[in-house]
């Protein structure tokens, strides 16, 4: 049987942000910025049991990526993978019951059926990183909270099979709306979000046509809104997305994603080699 990596967020935005990575019938959870008992939910809705789940991995201290990190961790028994930049961050928020593993940018380490090598990023929060999963030659990017578009980014694209990338804002919808002047600056510099363009830019200029799965993750709840970004990267990204047809889809803000599913397809297959999880499967 060919190898496989099934992934979709369970929630995506300021409101709270868990991304689901499984392969070989394990899986991890990167972030916990919802609830527990919401992530419980939607894993359920996904038809992922808790006890196939790993660990939880953390790409930094910002609360709506790690709001339940310490109850997940606690009540079901997940260990927690974290830079030590972050850990000095979430502080309180860990009672010393649970199981923290320190990690480094760019030092692979193995969960289950998966390896999984963290990436610094310039987002602004201590040791911040994206993490990219592999399994049997099969890859997938979990690239959200980037700070901008960084070269190691430029590298890591072109690897993918399926990536869940960030597209947070419209820069004039950001630039026009009512928030406080340096929350703007902050989102748009350099340690804050990238843009529906910087990542259809990011998409065009280097992807390559291994890359069959798109979820765009992190929309802005008021800078930008689903039909707009798929509208954007329709426009920016046209010549790789028509030639290559992978899979384009919007995480939505308070529920799962669909699941998706990525294999290796051989260099002179057609487009494919990407597709959704019937809904009544069991999901890896």
């Amino acid at each position: 049987m060919n190898a496989e990596i099934r992934f979709c967020t369970l929630s995506s935005g300021s409101s709270g942000n868990a991304t689901y990575v499984g392969a070989g019938g394990s899986g991890v959870l990167v972030d916990a910025g919802i609830s527990a008992k919401r992530l419980t939910e939607h894993l359920q809705t996904v038809h992922v049991p808790m006890e196939s789940i790993q660990g939880l991995l953390i790409t930094h201290a910002h609360i709506d990526h790690v709001r339940s990190m310490g109850t997940v961790a606690r009540k079901f028994g997940k260990p927690l993978f974290m830079t030590s930049g972050a850990r000095q961050q979430v502080g309180d928020m860990l009672t010393g019951g649970e199981q923290v593993t320190l990690i480094r940018p760019d030092v692979p380490f193995q969960l289950g059926s998966l390896v999984i090598t963290p990436v610094a990023t310039p987002h602004d929060s201590p040791g911040a990183v994206c993490y990219v999963m592999e399994h049997g030659g099969v890859r997938v990017g979990v690239l959200t909270d980037l700070g901008c578009v960084f070269d190691r980014l430029r590298d890591i694209l072109p690897t993918l099979d399926g990536v869940v990338l960030e597209s947070n804002h419209e820069p004039e919808m950001l630039w026009a709306c009512a928030r406080p002047y340096p929350v703007k600056q902050r989102i748009a510099g350099d340690g804050g979000h990238i843009s529906n363009q910087e990542a259809a830019k990011l998409l065009r200029d280097h992807s390559s046509p291994r890359l069959r799965a798109i979820v765009l993750a992190h929309l802005s709840s008021d800078n930008n809104h689903p039909g707009l970004a798929t509208r954007r990267h329709a426009e920016i990204a046209a010549a790789f997305l028509l030639e290559h047809k992978p899979l384009l889809e919007v995480a939505p803000r308070d529920m799962p994603s669909r699941m998706l599913a990525v294999r290796p397809v051989p260099a002179a297959a057609a487009p494919g080699g990407a597709h959704p999880v019937p809904s009544a499967g069991s999901n890896g």
